[in-house]
């Protein structure tokens, strides 16, 4: 595909009544944007090539599971940036994951 290996898993998926999916990888925020750049090319892969409408959000939090935190409540989390029609976009506006289902589900 790109010429190197990319293992990933999938986080988050919805998917819609019209069969639109969206994906989401959920990201503490300190995450290791390098590593992120190789899964980004696999989910950009991924969503140009599926064969039904679909969109990739990255979720980004500030718990910190090795330090006691026990649950990220994912619904409550922001989108940092979605992938979309072939483009990466950032929200306009803070916009948390139930507000980006809501929208998106109309």
């Amino acid at each position: 595909m790109y010429g190197d290996k990319h293992p990933s898993d999938i986080d988050m998926f919805y998917i819609r009544a019209d069969g639109m999916i969206i994906f989401g990888e959920i990201k503490n925020e300190t995450y290791d944007k390098d590593k992120w750049n190789n899964q980004k090319k696999l989910f950009e892969y991924l969503i140009d090539n599926i064969k039904v409408k679909a969109v990739y959000i990255l979720i980004v939090h500030d718990k910190y599971v090795e330090k006691g935190d026990k649950k990220v409540d994912i619904p409550n989390c922001y989108v940092s940036e979605y992938y979309y029609k072939g483009k990466w976009h950032r929200p306009i506006k803070a916009t948390k994951v139930k507000e980006v289902l809501k929208i998106w589900n109309q």
